[in-house]
């Protein structure tokens, strides 16, 4: 099928096998929110 029914990682970053953003990146994003 089109759709995969099971995953490496169990969010989609850890599936695409995405880096985890570090912390101070995060909280720029969130301070430009808000």
């Amino acid at each position: 099928g089109l759709f995969r029914t099971e995953y490496s990682g169990s969010t989609l970053r850890e599936h695409l096998g995405l880096p985890i953003p570090a912390v101070h990146s995060s909280r720029k994003l969130q301070g430009a929110v808000a």
